[in-house]
């Protein structure tokens, strides 16, 4: 059954949540300027040049927003407006740093992971480290980290996913906010996900499943952080604890339009769990019904959860439906470890082996990419790459990315055997 967008009225909620979303960067704007005109006393010219610079920057925002709406048609114009929005944001903080709060603006891109645009991610990532570098906002840090490794982690790039999740626990460690300390926690999760580590997931958040120790902030963003507590807990078997915080996540953002093929996926597998796979099968249907495609992240799991349960149960041509379009969409976002285990789900249909597999993986592979495979190959870090091929650091992860996607690897390890098979010659 294909994933359509639903015609319920979840789709008239998500229109009226992007409508909310289009005015919070301004609202940013506006609400500071209360208090820096009470703590400060600025004189009418100072008023005069901060609101210029406020009003240039909303009318900077609303040229992306408003006139060209979606993902930038052409690269440059996504750079030159977080290039510009930085300025923006350094000009603003200097002259009040009530409009540090400007910076939130970072959290309209939050749901960029889970709607599927993962280079727009890192490039919001790269712009939110900047403003605090500059800034010296530490406090930042581990959301920004857990912002910037959620691409590699489910990307395959397990050594940098890795080093952001270290640098958000270390960042984390020297603060005193919970919330923080959450956010570290999230980017540690993601990682075990990507490893298949399910009781590592679980213990990674346990510290949030008590919902009375929870304070506000930790409670509004449960919507990110709880799925990924539950799969921790269901996948570890952790049946009982996971149906309660399932509960809690039903309860507190069960209305939200791009959760419920996540809420369907891990129902449904939490009935697995309990040997009830009718119900599980019946829970995987009706989540499908009412999956949206801006939601392709869940909506992948939820696609390779009932192919799985179909082909355990023997139905094989229902299970290879759902699992070929969960590989297309695990294959659009360069999943590599879900493309990964969706192939194997595949290979367990006994599907008839296609012998060009691995060649065509490595002719798919463009001359950079081919390049950066070769120099992890010969043991050489990410560092070292750049200064090779006189590239950035970025752009050498970027590439790694899309090797290991493409030819369904997970790993540097995986790459440098894989690599290894190139350099073998061919059997006669």
């Amino acid at each position: 059954m294909a994933v359509r967008t639903p015609d319920s009225g979840f789709e008239n909620l998500e229109r009226r949540y992007e409508s909310v979303a289009r005015l919070v960067p301004y609202l940013l704007l506006v609400v500071p300027f209360i208090p820096y005109v009470l703590s400060q006393a600025p004189s009418a010219g100072a008023i005069g040049i901060t609101v210029g610079v406020a009003a240039a920057a909303g009318a900077w925002v609303a040229w992306m927003v408003v006139l060209h709406p979606g993902p930038p048609r052409r690269p440059w114009q996504g750079y030159v407006y977080f290039a510009g929005l930085l300025v923006f944001i350094a000009v603003l903080t200097f002259r009040s740093p009530w409009f540090a709060f400007f910076t939130w603006i970072g959290f309209l891109h939050a749901g960029q992971y889970l709607a599927g645009a993962w280079d727009d991610v890192l490039l919001t990532a790269e712009q939110g480290f900047s403003a605090a570098a500059i800034h010296t906002r530490r406090y930042e840090l581990p959301l920004l980290h857990l912002a910037a490794g959620c691409v590699p982690t489910g990307r395959g790039a397990a050594e940098e996913a890795e080093r952001h999740a270290r640098l958000a626990e270390e960042a984390a460690g020297s603060l005193d906010y919970g919330q923080e300390k959450l956010y570290a926690a999230m980017a540690r999760a993601l990682v075990y996900q990507a490893a298949g580590d399910y009781l590592g997931m679980a213990d990674a958040l346990g510290h949030w499943q008590d919902d009375a120790a929870l304070d506000g902030r930790s409670r509004a963003y449960a919507v990110l952080w709880r799925p990924l507590l539950i799969e921790g807990l269901v996948g570890s078997g952790q049946t009982e604890l996971a149906a309660t915080v399932l509960d809690q996540l039903r309860e507190g953002h069960g209305q939200v339009g791009y959760l419920r093929p996540g809420l369907a996926w891990l129902e449904g597998w939490l009935a697995e769990q309990r040997d009830a796979p009718e119900e599980a099968r019946r829970i995987y249907s009706g989540g499908e019904e009412s999956a949206s495609a801006q939601s392709p992240v869940y909506a992948a799991r939820l696609l390779l959860a009932h192919g799985r349960l179909l082909r355990r149960t023997g139905q094989r041509r229902l299970a290879v439906e759902r699992l070929r379009q969960a590989h297309a969409l695990f294959q659009a976002l360069r999943a590599a470890p879900f493309i990964a285990r969706t192939e194997e789900e595949l290979a367990a249909c006994h599907l008839p082996g296609n012998p060009a597999k691995k060649k065509q993986s490595v002719l798919a592979l463009t001359s950079r990419e081919t390049e950066v495979a070769h120099l992890v190959g010969k043991g050489l870090s990410n560092p070292e790459i750049a200064a090779e091929l006189f590239i950035s650091r970025k752009a050498v992860e970027y590439h790694l990315g899309n090797v290991y996607a493409k030819c369904g690897l997970r790993g540097r390890q995986e790459l440098r055997r894989f690599v290894e098979q190139w350099r073998q010659p061919a059997a006669v």
